[in-house]
Formats: C-alpha cells, sequence, structure tokens
C-alpha cells in the first residue's frame, strides 16, 4: 500500500516535470505497470538524446567546414589553425556518433550523470579556445591581428 502511494507521487510529479519541459507524457494505462510506464519516460529522454548529439555535432562540423573554406593563409600561423579546424571536423564528427549510443543502454547510463552537459562544455570551450588562439599573435603596436598578406603582390 505504502509502496502503490509513493508510486503515485513519483507518477504526478514526473508527470508535472515532463509536462513543465513542454512535452506530452505517456499516459498510464490501466494495465501497464508502474516500471513499464517508467520506460516510456526513458525512451523520450533517449530521443531527446540523440537529437541533441547530432545537432552539437553538425553545428561543430558546420564550424569546421566553413572555417575551412573561409580560411586565410597568414605567414605562419597556417598550422595551427589546420589543426583547429581539423579538431572541430573530428569532435562534430565524434559527437555525431555519440548519437548511435541510443540502441544501447549506454545512452540511459551516460544521460543520468553529471558529466554529460558539463564534459560537453568543456569539450566546446576547448574548441573555442583552440579556433582563438589560431588566429595568430596580435600586433604589439597597434594591438590588432596584422592583415594577412596577399599572394598576388
Amino acid at each position: 500500500m505504502v509502496v502503490e502511494e509513493a508510486q503515485n507521487v513519483y507518477y504526478e510529479v514526473l508527470k508535472a516535470l515532463i509536462a513543465g519541459f513542454g512535452w506530452e507524457p505517456p499516459e498510464k494505462t490501466a494495465g501497464e505497470t508502474f516500471y513499464e510506464w517508467l520506460d516510456g519516460i526513458v525512451s523520450i529522454f533517449d530521443l531527446t538524446f540523440g537529437y541533441f548529439c547530432v545537432c552539437v555535432g553538425l553545428v561543430c562540423l558546420i564550424v569546421g567546414v566553413l572555417t575551412l573554406l573561409s580560411h586565410r593563409y597568414r605567414a605562419g600561423y597556417s598550422r595551427l589553425r589546420y589543426i583547429s579546424i581539423g579538431a572541430n571536423i573530428l569532435v562534430g564528427l565524434g559527437i555525431s556518433l555519440l548519437s548511435t549510443m541510443v540502441l544501447t543502454d549506454a545512452a540511459e547510463d551516460l544521460g543520468m550523470t553529471s558529466w554529460a552537459l558539463s564534459g560537453l562544455t568543456l569539450i566546446l570551450l576547448a574548441l573555442v579556445v583552440l579556433q582563438h588562439l589560431s588566429g595568430g599573435p596580435l600586433d604589439p603596436e597597434s594591438g590588432e591581428c596584422p592583415e594577412p598578406e596577399s599572394k598576388y603582390d
């Protein structure tokens, strides 16, 4: 009796939490147990995890490709720029491939830890720092980036 009351409270709390995010929680049917209903809730988060990984990975891939296409050669800084572009593309591909974790229980395991968002934030911070470091040093006299040298001068 106490277990059923606790499950009903848990059901109402989860239902309100999911509705607060704007999602429709699955309805509890008469023959369905609490744990079967909870599996329906977990499937919502698996779908969200998959889309999240794909979207973040594609953003990193697009940033890497667009940076490569708009790259201007600056003498002495080209190698670090190419490393930065390669890191963006590889990390984007890796994060996109994380979406395949929804095919197993690994997505649930990673999603239930506190390291999913914080780890991704640290990875994206490292990419931003690498992107800005690869721009080259500032000119000590003017405090600005030097103009790129033209190949046609």
